[in-house]
């Protein structure tokens, strides 16, 4: 094998999705372009015009698109072509970026004879929290995923907490899942100027010390937890705490009644959604973030807010103390008078726990795009070498 690597992406999500999945492969895929330009790497994707950006054809970075000539059946397209035209391209690796692969992928034969076969498992939270989600989607979620689990060569499970889901869920035996974190985006490790702090601040109207919480407001993010904590501190510790995220949910109308009902005397902001850009300010402006989610496939608020030398607080479950790096304070997120202690500790602790941060840079550099492409490379090039053994 020569040191470059042929590697196709299913990139459906790069193309169309704002956030999430669309964030993780184009994290993934253009850091890739960079840091290992010796390889040749083609996306395919049944849409051939971005919702995110640039005509695919006018992507940079020597990139090959390859799209679906069936603009009425882009979906059969997606389920079928790309790893036929993988094999036809002669692909060494095949990697579904989203918890599915397209059918007739099976299990490599040769290292010749046809592309290996990841994909990417983000989580299985459709069966540990199956209440928050549509019974048809449950059913879709468990077919494609119990699917791309046989076929695929290797997993790569974005935590230990997703790859023990998919172990107790799915059967799925230890050595055939690679577990590589997830990265974070790069913004929020770059230093945010006063003044710009100061612009963001002013937009959104918020107070000069706040207390962050991000994340759509629906169950599994336990919202209404943190206020149940939030009423039992002390006034003089009930920094107002500012709630961003998607409000359109029956749960987030729970939750701000809440607020108006137990917490008059006190600063509850609520925000909805707001444009990536401005987060690493918002961030970076706050004395501290609380991400207290009941279960996360990472938890990627915990690692952002950290990268961004801000101390958090967050759950002691799931995967965010992984998230955490052992920087994060942890605490139950089914017990208010934990958060509420949490909340005290980082509110009382600010100088010991932003000096932790700095020192920790080094721990939390596994979570660059640099450090993510590097370690997904050597899973490929395991999953390969083990062919030839």
């Amino acid at each position: 094998m020569s040191d470059g690597l042929r590697i196709g992406f299913d990139a459906k999500r790069y193309f169309e999705n704002q956030t999430g999945l669309g964030v993780y492969s184009r994290l993934l895929i253009d850091t890739w372009s960079q840091v290992f330009p010796q390889d040749e790497l083609t996306l395919f994707t049944p849409q051939l015009v971005s919702s995110v950006g640039a005509p695919a054809g006018a992507l940079g970075h020597g990139l090959r698109v390859v799209s679906s000539r069936w603009p009425f059946a882009r979906w059969l397209w997606r389920s079928a072509m790309p790893l036929r035209q993988a094999r036809r391209f002669g692909l060494d690796v095949f990697h579904g970026l989203s918890n599915e692969l397209p059918f007739f992928s099976g299990q490599p034969q040769n290292a010749l004879g046809r592309p290996v076969s990841l994909v990417t498992v983000h989580d299985v939270l459709f069966r540990g929290f199956p209440g928050q989600y549509p019974w048809f989607d449950r059913q879709i979620y468990g077919l494609k995923t119990a699917r791309a689990c046989r076929d695929a060569q290797q997993i790569v499970a974005i935590s230990q907490a997703t790859a023990g889901a998919l172990m107790d869920s799915f059967g799925v035996p230890s050595q055939r899942i690679s577990v590589v974190h997830q990265a974070a985006h790069p913004n929020f490790s770059k230093v945010v100027s006063v003044d710009d702090k100061e612009k963001v601040r002013k937009v959104f109207g918020l107070p000069r010390e706040y207390v962050l919480c991000l994340g759509s407001v629906v169950v599994r993010k336990n919202q209404l937890g943190l206020l149940k904590a939030y009423s039992l501190l002390q006034d003089s510790e009930a920094v107002p705490l500012v709630v961003m995220g998607s409000l359109s949910s029956a749960y987030a109308q729970e939750v701000q009644s809440f607020a108006r009902k137990n917490l008059q005397h006190r600063q509850v902001i609520f925000t909805d959604s707001v444009a990536f850009d401005a987060l690493p300010a918002l961030v970076q402006g706050a004395l501290f973030s609380v991400y207290v989610s009941l279960g996360e496939g990472f938890g990627l608020p915990v690692t952002e807010s950290l990268l961004s030398g801000t101390p958090v607080l967050t759950s002691s479950v799931s995967s965010m103390p992984e998230a955490g790096a052992g920087l994060a304070v942890l605490a139950d997120p089914t017990d208010p008078e934990a958060l509420a202690e949490g909340w005290r500790t980082c509110l009382s602790n600010q100088e010991t726990l932003r000096a932790s941060l700095a020192d920790g840079q080094e721990r939390l550099g596994v979570f660059t795009p640099q450090s993510h492409v590097r370690r997904m490379r050597e899973v490929y090039l395991r999953c390969l070498g083990s062919l030839t053994d």
